[in-house]
């Protein structure tokens, strides 16, 4: 074997990767001092064949110190993974747990029960398909074991047992205790508060992100029980509950993918329709009719966008949406990186659009209608109707009576002419001034010009 690199030492030893020459491929070999600690890991190791565990291929001594060779795992610790990351997603840290549950179903279901006694995240590899990988055997403990045990207490502040911890319990140590150890691992990754720093405390998991699931919750809180009889009684029921929690969250998710394609779909065709009404608005200015019927549909998809979008934000806020979720995050309480964007995003929504109403509104105030008479070239009354099509012929005479027209102020009058299928215009302004006042009834003459 070639040393390569170290690349982990921790209280039962160091670990190296090494090269192999005789298979040529890179391998793990564990160094220890301790001839017990060797002896028995190497033992266990040599009996146990699953996949979440580290396969032992040598054993050797020299120089007064003991080596173990295993198979090398490319990946990094979950400890290393949460520096990094700082914690996990709910899926994913449900998906490790659930290996773990699985590997102490195995150990704990053997003839001699197994139990681990050290489970934390730097004794848990993840390789590079995402896969965890159970390590270090130093601290196992047989439950049934005659004779001379090689140690009296084990594990890690923090994610102990208190009964492994207790120099008068330490005894009682179980299946259970190994619960508690993975309760308090799935914790660490949901919520990236190490259990081991002050104030030491394992606050509900929800205290730091109200988006995890509260089902989720209850099952850390039972696996992290301080007296072992309100623990999950053994590895498999904590595995059927998480089992039936990624099921239930696995619809869960599919039904919000369901429900978030109907709502984009729903806000792409009301905000269609709204731009559409504002352009209509727009394109018919001058006339007064169409103009108020387009309005009245633009305020109408308006208003059912704005209450689409308070809809969502209620009901995110509501169920505690936001991971994975566009508008909300919810609360956290240490993971400064979190932050609550709900709230202002729904405000701000709702000052935009309202103000666009509020300004569509008082463009849309019905005017006064203009008394307007139309003849044609032959000097006969044409009679106005809504959206008639009339022929120009040599010539239109547009009369508009003086009533019209206050006496001493200066009107406007815009003739447009668009041409319906390219929506090209023209456009021409008159200044009138009011000579007459509003009783009288002299008329005044206004030439559309040649057609």
């Amino acid at each position: 074997y070639i040393v390569t690199k170290r690349v982990g030492n921790g209280g039962s030893g160091s670990v190296y990767q090494v090269w192999d020459r005789n298979l040529e491929r890179y391998m793990a070999v564990k160094e220890t001092e301790s001839t017990g600690t060797w002896e028995l890991e190497r033992e266990i190791l040599k009996k146990l064949r699953h996949p979440a565990l580290p396969v032992v291929t040598d054993s050797f001594e020299e120089d007064g110190k003991k080596y173990l060779v295993m198979d090398y795992i490319e990946g990094m610790t979950l400890s290393q993974y949460l520096e990094k990351y700082k914690r996990v997603k709910q899926e994913q840290a449900v998906a490790w747990a659930k290996e773990l549950a699985e590997v102490l179903v195995y150990l704990h279901t053997r003839r001699i029960p197994i139990i681990y006694r050290d489970m934390k995240p730097s004794n848990i590899m993840i390789d590079e398909n995402r896969n965890i990988k159970l390590i270090d055997f130093g601290a196992v403990y047989f439950k049934y074991e005659s004779g001379t045990r090689p140690c009296v207490r084990a594990g890690t502040f923090g994610y102990a047992s208190p009964e492994q911890l207790s120099e008068k319990l330490w005894h009682r140590t179980d299946e259970r205790s190994d619960i508690y150890g993975l309760g308090a691992t799935l914790h660490h990754m949901l919520t990236g508060k190490n259990p081991a720093a002050p104030p030491c405390i394992k606050e509900p998991i929800r205290s730091y992100d109200r988006a995890l699931s509260a089902e989720l919750e209850k099952i850390v809180r039972k696996a992290l029980m301080e007296e072992r009889e309100k623990r999950y009684e053994n590895a498999g029921q904590l595995l059927s509950d998480l089992e039936r929690l990624e099921e239930r969250e696995r619809k869960k998710r599919t039904g919000r993918r369901i429900m978030g394609t109907l709502y984009g779909c729903a806000l792409f065709f009301l905000a269609a329709g709204f731009l559409s009404s504002y352009y209509r608005v727009e394109l018919y200015q001058y006339e007064a009719k169409r103009r108020a019927l387009w309005e009245e549909r633009m305020l109408i998809t308006g208003a059912a966008v704005l209450l689409l979008c308070m809809g969502k934000q209620v009901l995110e806020r509501l169920h505690g949406y936001g991971r994975g979720r566009p508008f909300i995050t919810g609360r956290s309480i240490y993971l400064s990186e979190k932050k609550n964007v709900g709230l202002p995003l729904l405000v701000l929504t709702a000052a935009v659009t309202l103000s666009l109403f509020g300004i569509k509104a008082g463009a849309a105030e019905p005017a006064e209608a203009l008394c307007v008479t139309v003849k044609d070239e032959y000097g006969r009354k044409l009679l106005l109707r809504y959206d008639a099509v009339y022929p120009a012929g040599n010539g239109l005479r547009l009369f508009l009576p003086s009533e019209n027209f206050e006496k001493g102020k200066t009107y406007t009058l815009r003739l447009e002419c668009t041409e319906e299928e390219s929506q090209d215009r023209r456009s021409r302004v008159f200044y009138l001034e009011g000579q007459a006042e509003k009783e009288e009834k002299v008329p005044s003459e206004v030439m559309a010009g040649e057609p």
